[in-house]
């Protein structure tokens, strides 16, 4: 009598798992059905690109006439220069560009954002003679960008009616 059921339960289990496989692939089933399919285009268009090509660190001490100054040359056609300082004293900034001086101011505090053409530029920070002039402390920077215009290809898709294929009962959930 045991043997009998053993072997029934062999035979039970292997229907049982056919079964099991059946049912998970009638479940995952593909149809073709009517939808929407992906076509993809390259589209070529022009944007600006902005790199950073020198930050010039402005946190330092210039006593009283005294100056910095930094030459700096293949920085491209057209650059933007971002000026942030400021400083204890009065203090003299000087930019030089291919046009000519473009900055020469003296003042405290420096918030510029201007362009200039390149690709060398001469940049002094003066603290002027005074008869009881103190050091200069300034805290900022100097950053210079060269922006330049590029063609980047670029995909993009738009959405066409067609056949897409999908499984049987997702079709029955989302109609």
């Amino acid at each position: 009598m045991r043997t009998f059921s053993l072997k029934k339960r062999r035979g039970l289990g292997a229907i049982w798992w056919t079964i099991v496989i059946l049912i998970i692939l009638g479940a995952m089933f593909p149809i073709q059905v009517d939808g929407y399919v992906k076509e993809y285009y390259t589209l070529e268009k022009i944007v600006m690109k902005k790199e950073l090509k020198k930050t010039i660190d402005c946190d330092c001490n210039i006593g009283n006439n005294k100056e910095k100054d930094w030459s700096l040359t293949d920085l491209g056609e057209n650059l933007r220069i971002i000026v942030d300082i400021s400083s204890t004293e009065d203090i003299i900034l000087k930019m030089e560009s291919k046009n000519g001086i473009e900055i020469n101011n003296r003042n405290r505090i420096f918030l510029y954002n201007c362009t200039m053409e390149g690709p060398s530029l001469v940049i002094e920070l003066q603290n002027p003679w005074e008869m009881f002039g103190e050091k200069a402390e300034l805290h900022g920077s100097i950053k210079i960008y060269h922006e330049y215009y590029k063609n980047v290809q670029t995909t993009n898709y738009t959405l066409k009616p067609g056949k897409v294929w999908t499984i049987w009962w997702m079709r029955i959930l989302f109609e």
